[in-house]
């Protein structure tokens, strides 16, 4: 695993905040290579993680755009019959 920092270094808590990489980027803005490398990335294509978005996080438009393909494609979180086994044990 590799890790990159963005511009905003900790959250309001204190807690480092990181870019989790499968191996070590050539180019951690090109877009296939966030996408097949970058750990947060795949979470939210997958549907299992939603972007969490900070004043300066560099890749915000684009961890948007996978969320909703993930929402287009229904997965993970996304899917159907998860959507419906959540409400009806909540509501």
């Amino acid at each position: 695993l590799y890790l990159t920092r963005d511009e905003t270094d900790r959250d309001q808590y204190g807690r480092l905040l990181r870019m989790v990489w499968l191996e070590k980027p050539e180019d951690p803005f090109d877009e296939t290579e966030i996408r097949e490398k970058n750990v947060n990335a795949r979470l939210i294509l997958e549907g299992y993680a939603l972007p969490v978005e900070f004043d300066d996080h560099s890749y915000v438009e684009l961890f948007r755009q996978f969320q909703e393909e993930a929402m287009e494609g229904e997965r993970g979180l996304w899917a159907e019959e998860a959507w419906w086994t959540y409400y009806n044990e909540n509501y």
